[in-house]
């Protein structure tokens, strides 16, 4: 086989499954709120999603997205500017899930945005849950995808050095989870970022 062709049908499944999990990432109905920004302002996540006509029904209630909001962490205390925290709430077919989300941006000693999305599938697949079975450990000379453990938690992440992102995914529970985007960053960022969001809080309440 043409090793070009090879590279070329790898990097097409990674575009492929990165690209589901980014169009299932939030929600398709409902109404957002922003919340104020605690300083600054930048992008924010705007991923949507429709659940999965094979999902199973979810059971009990889902996290209201305002809760949600409360588990996105603060910005490091120097270097970096809080945006704006935003949510949703949505449903379809008896199907209901919540996410909410914020973004970062470095004030100094570089350029990186980093945008936090917090998911309640509520046992639903929907968003990067849709999306987590598919996930291989991978590398290619332009993109990589490894396994990782996240305070006890099950992990992904994907770099990308085309689009110059950083993508960590964590399953907390086969319920939530924690999706991190870095833009022009290093994965150093990750462990920061990481240490300062409440896993076990998160977990809790489920």
């Amino acid at each position: 086989m043409d090793s070009n062709l090879f590279k070329k049908g790898i990097i097409g499944f990674l575009v492929l499954v990165l690209a589901a999990g980014l169009v299932l990432t939030a929600g398709c109905t409902g109404s957002p709120e922003t919340a104020p920004a605690d300083t600054g302002a930048g992008s924010q996540a705007t991923a949507e999603s429709t659940a999965s006509s094979s999902a199973p029904v979810s059971s009990g209630e889902v996290v209201h997205y305002t809760t949600l909001m409360q588990y996105l962490p603060t910005a490091p205390s120097t270097g970096w500017i809080n945006g704006d925290a935003t949510g949703m709430q949505a449903s379809e077919g008896g199907y209901s899930w919540s996410w909410a989300s914020k973004n970062y941006e470095q004030k100094m000693g570089g350029d990186a945005i980093v945008d936090i999305i917090i998911q309640d599938t509520n046992e639903a697949m929907v968003g990067q849950m849709a999306a987590w079975d598919s996930y291989v450990e991978i590398e290619t000379p332009v993109m990589s995808m490894k396994k990782v453990t996240v305070e006890g938690n099950p992990g992904w992440v994907v770099t990308d050095t085309e689009s110059d992102t950083i993508s960590q995914i964590v399953n907390i529970g086969d319920r939530f989870i924690v999706y991190t985007v870095i833009e022009g960053g290093k994965e150093d960022y990750l462990t920061v970022f990481n240490g300062l969001t409440d896993f076990k809080g998160i977990a809790g309440l489920a």
